[in-house]
């Protein structure tokens, strides 16, 4: 699973605990944290897992930037 966030800063959760959270992490087949720092921080926090990945949001691809729409207009998505 993809985790970023409240899934991974436990203190940032309004509450600062996230249940059964070791278990949840334990069946999981891979973790793809957002950022280094999202993986580093839980290798402290749960050190016996190896599973964990660092999977970036976004693309690095730029080449769309160069074609022209038909219209001459600019036309941006976002998914999320």
């Amino acid at each position: 699973g993809r985790v970023h966030r409240f899934d991974v800063y436990e203190e940032r959760n309004p509450d600062s605990y996230l249940p059964l959270r070791k278990r949840i992490l334990e069946g999981m087949d891979a973790i793809y944290a957002i950022s280094q720092d999202a993986k580093t921080y839980l290798l402290k926090r749960y050190p016996g897992l190896s599973n964990y990945e660092v999977s970036r949001l976004g693309t690095t691809r730029d080449s769309w930037l160069r074609v022209c729409s038909q219209e001459g207009c600019l036309h941006l998505v976002s998914v999320a």
